[in-house]
């Protein structure tokens, strides 16, 4: 459904290219009159055109290797699913950890990956419905795919939906609709940025308890490390290293800590028990 709502509205630019052209010529008009802001003079027109060979280069190579990254998930998720009580054993004799630790690892790792692999995309869902309800209610047309744009842009780190309501905010003004235009940008601004936050801080908290630092520090890393894939592999990773350094410090550095914790809780169950 989404490709076919994709390919209706995007047909039309590939098969006419002037449409985006004269929408960015209204744009450029707009932002001289209005700002004095002159985005084509020789020197940005250098600058863009030395960029977008580049650009074009690194898009396909990441393509491809997003598209390799695909192929080799669904190979090791093929064999975790079909050998997933050996995988779960094998990882539990191998932990070099005591019982408690080795437990306590397995279910904070199940609600990280919880938290990440389902969390994020049910953020980004949430965040393009609410910003498709407001384009819808300031008269964008084609809503659906700007939503659907919006959701797939929330999940980048820093800038995130911007990338979408800023330049059709702008453009909306620039075609004379003041009120909608202001409207897009504050609905942007205050709707969208708003739920992202409530959304991403109810949700991984209720899955798993992750700093929202952690998981926008994980973004930007796993992205520079692995391509679009380190949205959610990163903040994974960085979520492990902190509960595998606080574990070695349980069991390694102060293991006495362990032993005050456990003790009272087994006299009092002995005591419960005796009684």
């Amino acid at each position: 459904w989404m490709a076919s709502v994709a390919i209706d509205k995007l047909g039309p630019f590939f098969q006419n290219p002037e449409i985006v052209t004269n929408a960015f010529e209204q744009i450029h008009q707009y932002l001289i009159n209005k700002f004095n802001i002159d985005i084509l003079k020789k020197e940005n027109v250098s600058k863009i055109s030395a960029q977008v060979m580049p650009f074009a280069q690194k898009t396909i190579g990441g393509t491809l290797n997003t598209a390799g990254n695909l192929l080799v998930m669904y190979v090791v998720l093929y064999f975790l699913l079909v050998q997933i009580t050996q995988v779960e054993l094998w990882i539990r004799k191998n932990l070099p950890f005591n019982n408690q630790n080795s437990q306590f690892f397995l279910v904070e790792f199940k609600n990280l990956v919880y938290s990440n692999a389902i969390g994020i995309p049910i953020v980004a869902v949430i965040q393009g419905i609410a910003a498709m309800l407001g384009y819808w209610i300031f008269g964008v047309n084609g809503f659906v795919l700007m939503g659907m744009l919006t959701a797939i842009c929330s999940v980048i780190p820093l800038v995130g939906p911007s990338i979408v309501w800023v330049p059709l905010s702008i453009y909306t003004l620039s075609q004379g609709q003041q009120w909608q235009g202001i409207g897009i940008a504050l609905w942007g601004f205050i709707a969208i940025g708003s739920v992202d936050n409530i959304a991403r801080f109810a949700l991984q908290k209720k899955l798993s308890d992750v700093h929202p630092l952690i998981t926008i520090l994980g973004v930007i890393v796993g992205i520079s490390l692995f391509g679009f894939m380190g949205v959610i592999f990163g903040p994974i990773l960085l979520s492990m290293f902190l509960l595998l350094t606080r574990i070695y410090n349980d069991e390694f550095v102060n293991p006495t800590e362990i032993t005050e914790v456990v003790e009272p809780d087994t006299k009092t169950t002995k005591t419960e028990t005796d009684g």
